[in-house]
């Protein structure tokens, strides 16, 4: 199962001070998830305990061991490890 493909985006450089924009050549082979970036995430934890459709608004570390708390500042559990995908980060 391919869950990255070669991604054929333009590059390219924007000067601030002359408001003027560039086009680059890829400086190298650049991939893309596919379908979408969060399919190399969905591989990648594919054996993992994994939460979806719960909006975490906090995480620390406690113990070596992250705590989550969701938006009604209900822990959401403990784990090892932490791994954040989102478009708006």
């Amino acid at each position: 199962e391919h869950v990255v493909r070669v991604w054929s985006g333009r590059f390219g450089a924007y000067d601030a001070g002359t408001q003027t924009a560039t086009e680059d050549p890829a400086p190298q082979v650049m991939y893309v998830g596919s379908p979408g970036m969060s399919s190399i995430c969905d591989k990648l934890l594919s054996d993992a305990e994994r939460c979806f459709e719960t909006q975490v608004t906090s995480f620390e570390r406690k113990a070596e061991r992250w705590v989550l708390t969701d938006k009604n500042a209900k822990e959401v559990g403990t784990f090892d490890w932490l791994v954040i995908s989102s478009h708006s980060l």
